[in-house]
């Protein structure tokens, strides 16, 4: 559990309330993203994009991602008392807003490209913002588990998968726009309660001056985050072009749409237990060896992924994010929250993000796309495994490298 002693004395009865509003922001938000970009093949395939466009599409809202989330870092460091929360407040409207454009889209490609371009500044960017949120309410002396909270947002997508699955066999694809708005409306009511005030407003760092803050600082200065953004671009490149183009592997083996929604059901649920769990693994292992059993099962999976011949099998894999990505993203955020002093951690955490959610997704969506089109499923696997296994190389190339490079 991430905590701190030190500061003014806390309220439990506050502690319980941000517990809950927590968790409930966790589960709002990754059930909103479940439903739109969870499904977004599924929705893309139903607009009748060809997988060459609809990677094109998917790597536009990553690329979009990227270059939001360092600039919205900086802007939220140089105002860091209330800037996070109006951030993801304004964000959250973005979101909305942009997915109103998809429902006169139909299938024309520019509309749809600009749509999602504006959800991955918005929607998908927003992330490490709910992340580094959190965090200034542990720093300030809140008594919270990222893992507990972060862990009821994997179950939530797990149920919404599920329930967007069965939607989509009885209603069609196209349900996938007014449920994703629902969600979003949801969220923005649950965030708007969470304003910071007292002890949380006083935690905040003093923004960072000259260039001790800046992005490029923070890679120098801290070998062990720049070896584990780099090995964490690698893994996702293979976990996020698996993920959005599971529909198309799911129909190679005799699969419909409506059996994506029990391949994310049992995907989601199974990072429940990891992260639940995470705290006490984390006193007894620490946050690096659990880094490098996620990466470990970032790499099986792929494998597990290609050996797959019907759908009942391709079920039977999805347990494996339990131990990858389930033990990857706490064990992630904690390790930056851990290595970085207070005044960059908002920047690392935006960084880490880019690389799991950013440059890996646009590598992986445009390149699987283009590669399952031209060179078919077999190379798409392989290059999964080849990728994921430079990340793994990579990542045990990092002990001993926690403190700053003089």
């Amino acid at each position: 559990m991430l905590t701190t002693s030190s500061g003014p004395q806390i309220d439990p009865i506050d502690t319980r309330r941000y517990s809950r509003l927590f968790a409930a922001l966790q589960s709002s938000y990754w059930m909103s993203f479940c439903s739109l970009i969870g499904f977004s093949t599924v929705l893309l395939s139903a607009m009748k994009f060809s997988p060459g466009q609809i990677g094109s599409i998917l790597a536009a809202a990553s690329t979009a991602s990227i270059f939001a989330q360092p600039a919205l870092a900086t802007l939220v460091s140089r105002h860091p008392r209330h800037g996070l929360h109006r951030l993801i407040l304004t964000s959250l409207v973005a979101a909305i807003l942009s997915t109103l454009l998809l429902f006169p889209a139909g299938g024309h490609f520019a509309l749809t490209l600009l749509a999602f371009a504006l959800i991955g500044m918005s929607e998908i960017a927003l992330q490490s913002f709910i992340n580094s949120f959190f965090l200034q309410y542990v720093n300030a002396g809140h008594r919270l588990s990222f893992g507990l909270t972060r862990g009821l947002g994997s179950l939530a997508y797990a149920l919404c998968g599920a329930a967007v699955g069965f939607l989509i066999g009885r209603l069609g694809p196209m349900v996938i726009l007014p449920v994703h708005v629902g969600f979003l409306v949801l969220t923005f009511m649950i965030a708007l309660s969470l304003k910071p005030s007292g002890p949380v407003l006083d935690s905040y760092p003093a923004s960072p001056s000259g260039g001790s803050g800046s992005i490029g600082h923070v890679i120098r200065a801290w070998p062990s985050i720049a070896i584990l953004l780099i090995a964490s671009t690698f893994a996702f490149i293979s976990f996020n072009s698996l993920v959005a183009f599971t529909p198309i592997v799911l129909k190679s083996v005799g699969g419909t749409d409506a059996d994506m929604g029990m391949i994310v059901f049992l995907m989601a649920s199974s990072e429940v237990p990891a992260m639940f769990l995470f705290s006490r693994l984390q006193r007894r292992f620490g946050s690096e060896r659990l880094l490098l059993i996620s990466f470990f099962f970032l790499l099986i999976r792929p494998v597990l992924f290609a050996l797959a011949t019907d759908r009942i099998s391709l079920f039977i894999v999805q347990p494996v994010q339990m131990a990858g990505y389930g033990l990857f993203i706490p064990a992630s955020v904690h390790y930056v929250n851990e290595v970085l002093p207070p005044d960059v951690r908002i920047r690392g955490q935006a960084l880490l993000s880019v690389a799991c959610f950013g440059i890996s997704q646009v590598i992986g969506n445009l390149a699987g796309g283009f590669i399952i089109e031209y060179g078919g499923l077999q190379l798409f696997f392989t290059l999964n495994i080849l990728c994921a296994a430079v990340a793994l190389a990579l990542f045990l190339s990092i002990p001993g490298l926690r403190r700053p490079a003089r």
